[in-house]
């Protein structure tokens, strides 16, 4: 054997380990905490395609829809959370104010809300209800109720009259006088509102249906009450509910970045930023990996 031809098989003897060596420390620095990234995000499928927010009437709601025993990386952010109160209640905060959920409808994307002070229109917790948030609108399905309170007597136009007489704490609040007189009209008739400006406070509700505006001036507070249980809807929307559904239906589940907060599509194998890819894991920065 020659000089040069032994040279050359102990270079190569030399150069084998050293390309295993640097295979090893690839392995070692990318693909090892891809693979203990994607058994993280395995448990995140686990979670939330098995876990739904369930209280009360309120039962088996997933994204966007956060709360209670359901993580917050399964829903779509802050403004989807949901809480559970005395287990019973489910209420949502917007804009400020907190509403009890009475049903969620997620194939036409809306929810039925109801006011805190629905079951008692002489509350001292009475106020507008606006929506202010991009998020939640009404649908075409909503009227508004406008209810003035401690108005002069005689400011009775065909509205609908009630009293909070028998209510200590009312006078409290709204330092109503001997003649005290509060009435409800259905939208905004700026002509009957006229009449109204001395009332001590007014506000808009949003309902369902529309009252029946009657002229009984002792049974206006039940037909009111009545429209204020039923509640009004709101659809919401920027929810990525496409994206989702593009997820589910390649087979994983919605939720969202906890460290990147936005839209995150969870694989039975693996994170993706959309669908799900069958056979395969997308690790950024490293491309497209066959699934073992």
């Amino acid at each position: 054997m020659g000089i040069l031809q032994a040279r050359t098989i102990m270079d190569v003897n030399i150069h084998i380990p050293s390309f295993f060596t640097t295979i090893a420390t690839i392995i070692i620095l990318f693909v090892v905490p891809q693979y203990s990234h994607c058994k993280q995000v395995d448990h995140k499928y686990n979670v939330c395609s098995s876990t739904q927010f369930n209280c009360g009437q309120v039962s088996n709601i997933s994204y966007p829809f956060w709360g209670n025993n359901r993580p917050y990386y399964c829903g779509g952010g802050d403004q989807f959370r949901f809480s559970c109160d005395t287990r019973t209640t489910t209420s949502i905060q917007i804009s400020s104010q907190n509403f009890r959920v009475l049903n969620v409808n997620t194939s036409s994307e809306t929810i039925t809300l109801q006011t805190q002070f629905a079951n008692d229109v002489c509350s001292d917790v009475v106020t507008n209800t606006t929506l202010t948030h991009s998020i939640f609108q009404y649908t075409q399905n909503v009227y508004n109720i406008s209810i003035f309170y401690d108005c002069p007597s005689g400011v009775f136009v065909g509205g609908n009259n009630f009293t909070c007489q028998n209510r200590t704490d009312y006078s409290r609040v709204y330092q109503k006088g001997s003649n005290e007189v509060n009435v409800f009209y259905m939208g905004e008739n700026k002509t009957v509102f006229q009449h109204l400006q001395d009332c001590r406070l007014g506000i808009k509700v949003p309902a369902l249906r529309r009252v029946n505006e009657t002229v009984d001036p002792n049974g206006g507070i039940d037909v009111l009450t009545r429209a204020l249980n039923d509640g009004f809807e709101v659809n919401y929307v920027n929810a990525n509910v496409q994206q989702c559904k593009l997820c589910e239906e390649s087979g994983g589940t919605c939720g969202r970045d906890d460290i990147a907060d936005q839209f995150s599509c969870y694989c039975p194998y693996g994170f993706q930023a959309l669908q799900c890819s069958e056979g395969m894991l997308s690790f950024a920065g490293i491309g497209p990996f066959l699934a073992i």
